[in-house]
């Protein structure tokens, strides 16, 4: 295994990393973007502050990575900068396990795995994490697994931005607040998350499972619902716009759900889809 640094003229710096019981140490370092390029376990041994625009600070270049960032901050040039960096860039990647800490103050976030088109390889987790004040999209997610996330100021100079973005994947207890948009989550399943006071819509879903989740506070749709998705036990409050908007003819299920104190509490039910035993005071 190896860390390696790249930097202009592919002159090689030196990056701290050592072996501890099987996982190689990333230290501090002044020069990025960090490449991670052979498969194993990483540990994060220390913040890292990544001052130099248009510049990622960690990039995964193989699957099968575990990265564990060690309760560490992985921190950019302020907030919104709008340099088109990643805290961590993964793209096209399967297999790849990211958790245990904090990234803030960057353009993007995270991006991990793969798009449509390459068939969702996929395969990846995120874990206890939490990311804020970027620019753009705070987590984008293409295949895998994403739990106990929380997402806050997210989109601050674009608000067309969902702030946190999910594709073939498994959400549980990942919330957004205080951003532009909160969710957009495609083909996948969500349990218990949470989108509250954001500026935009909520939760925006499609071909979707979804159970305990809540939309709250925000400044258009609690709940944008296209198509092919089934709502249980999920609640609408207090948004400015309709708390569970169903597109029609979309063949949709809200089953269990609450809603009050909305501009409309919901909207599309018997036009294509399903409202089965809803609390609508």
């Amino acid at each position: 295994m190896r860390v390696s640094t790249i930097v202009a003229l592919f002159v090689a710096i030196c990056v701290s990393a050592s072996a501890d019981q099987g996982r190689v140490e990333i230290g501090p370092a002044d020069t990025f973007p960090i490449v991670i390029d052979e498969p194993g376990s990483y540990v994060l041994t220390a913040d890292l502050h990544v001052t130099t625009v248009a510049t990622n600070a960690i990039e995964i270049a193989v699957n099968d990575v575990d990265l564990d960032l060690g309760g560490h901050v992985i921190r950019g040039p302020g907030p919104g900068s709008p340099d088109q960096a990643f805290g961590i860039w993964a793209p096209s990647r399967s297999g790849c396990s990211i958790r245990n800490g904090s990234i803030t103050e960057i353009y993007r976030g995270i991006y991990i795995g793969s798009s449509a088109a390459a068939g969702f390889i996929g395969g990846n987790r995120l874990s206890n994490l939490t990311v804020s004040d970027c620019s753009g999209s705070a987590v984008q997610i293409r295949g895998g697994t994403a739990r106990d996330i929380v997402v806050f100021n997210a989109g601050i100079t674009n608000p067309s931005f969902y702030a946190f973005e999910a594709d073939n994947s498994s959400l549980s207890n990942v919330t957004v607040r205080s951003s532009s948009r909160g969710m957009n989550l495609v083909r996948g399943t969500a349990e218990n998350c949470l989108a509250e006071n954001n500026d935009g819509t909520g939760i925006t879903a499609e071909s979707m499972t979804m159970s305990g989740c809540a939309a709250i506070g925000n400044g258009e749709n609690g709940f944008g619902v296209i198509g092919g998705t089934v709502l249980s036990s999920c609640i609408a409050i207090d948004n400015d716009g309709v708390g569970i908007y169903l597109l029609s003819g979309s063949n949709n299920n809200v089953i269990n759900c609450t809603g009050s104190d909305n501009g409309a509490n919901i909207v599309g039910c018997g036009d294509g889809n399903g409202c089965h035993q809803n609390y609508l005071p």
